[in-house]
């Protein structure tokens, strides 16, 4: 019955998402690229992908993934409240986009700790700053710059240079708070919406969708059921609740991180084993691997591999019971395609 409807259902879709028909046995879900096209949720995949590619090979420039990752949220959320506001949001669409944006600011949250801006203490990052400038006379004669006006001079430049690389980082780190709390927000603001208003578009199919909750698919007009003995209704809201807890938790574990100065996983390994930041990669994860199964490793790096797993884990739950859904859910025609100007933008 669905693929006929996806395959021969031209007439039929037009009169469904025009509101005309409103029969649930010729009718599926009206598509909506705006908010789950194939470009959409290609771009918070492939974003939450770049984020921990750049901290693995280049911390120092994943500062701008964050506003990547909240620009694609703010793009994602109006577009949503917009097709709520059109009477086109279905409640298999609602479902997307809270595990899109959930999916991209735990992808911005995880990553945070692990910037030098971050994790860094204030003289732990001018020193970095400084290995990697040079900012003293190294190339002065020595017997010149052992003479009084060079110290000085030399000793007050680096005094100066000092604080101004301590305030750029407080900048930074101050305009990185701001994005960040954007995003949860956003999320956030999502996810309170679900809750104070569950009129959807295409009612007559809201009973038959299926949505993927905790990785278990659910009937929608049984979890409506309030004769249940299973409390089915309650999973609903049981999934918004813990996509809102996931991001909390995660912003208090930025902020713990932010007052330890913690340092990654990687870095904490190399400095037992001796490996620097210009080891291969891959070198520096098969040390990890080695170090992880002779069973050698702190508890602090346990601590870390363990939440590096927990990130993990929850972005493969909300990859795939995305897709899980989408698959699960009779959809008309229109999402695979690249040719919606909503997915051109977002991508």
């Amino acid at each position: 019955m669905c693929v006929d409807l996806q395959n021969n259902g031209t007439a039929l879709q037009a009169l469904c998402c025009a509101g005309i028909l409103n029969d649930p046995a010729q009718c599926a879900i009206c598509p909506n690229t705006d908010l789950a096209g194939i470009g959409v949720r290609v771009a918070f995949y492939m974003q939450s992908i770049v984020n921990a590619l750049l901290i693995a090979f280049s911390p120092s420039d994943s500062v701008p993934t964050a506003w990547a990752g909240t620009l694609l949220t703010l793009a994602l959320v109006i577009a949503g409240f917009v097709s709520k506001q059109q009477q086109n949001l279905t409640l298999h669409h609602a479902t997307l986009v809270l595990n899109f944006v959930t999916l991209s600011t735990i992808s911005s949250l995880a990553v945070a700790p692990m910037l030098p801006i971050w994790r860094l203490s204030p003289a732990e990052y001018y020193e970095r700053h400084r290995r990697r400038h040079a900012l003293l006379y190294t190339d002065v004669d020595d017997s010149r710059y052992l003479q009084s006006p060079f110290v000085f001079e030399g000793s007050l430049y680096a005094n100066t240079q000092k604080q101004r690389v301590k305030a750029a980082q407080r900048r930074q780190r101050e305009v990185l708070s701001i994005v960040l709390l954007l995003q949860v927000v956003l999320q956030w603001a999502w996810g309170l919406f679900l809750f104070v208003d569950p009129r959807y578009s295409q009612p007559e199919l809201s009973d038959s969708t299926i949505l993927v909750l905790f990785m278990i698919p659910f009937d929608t007009g049984s979890m409506n059921d309030a004769d249940t003995h299973t409390a089915g209704f309650l999973i609903w809201a049981a999934w918004i609740l813990f996509c809102l807890a996931v991001t909390m938790w995660l912003v208090a574990n930025l902020a713990a991180a932010g007052s330890a100065h913690s340092q990654s996983l990687l870095s904490s390994v190399n400095s037992g084993t001796g490996m620097t930041s210009g080891t291969p990669i891959g070198r520096q994860w098969e040390s990890l691997i080695r170090e992880t199964l002779l069973l050698k490793i702190t508890m602090k790096q346990a601590k870390i591999g363990l939440k590096a797993f927990v990130f993990v884990a929850l972005w493969v739950v909300f990859v795939v019971a995305s897709e899980w859904q989408r698959s699960l859910n009779c959809i008309f025609p229109a999402e695979e395609n690249f040719g919606g100007l909503g997915q051109v933008k977002t991508s």
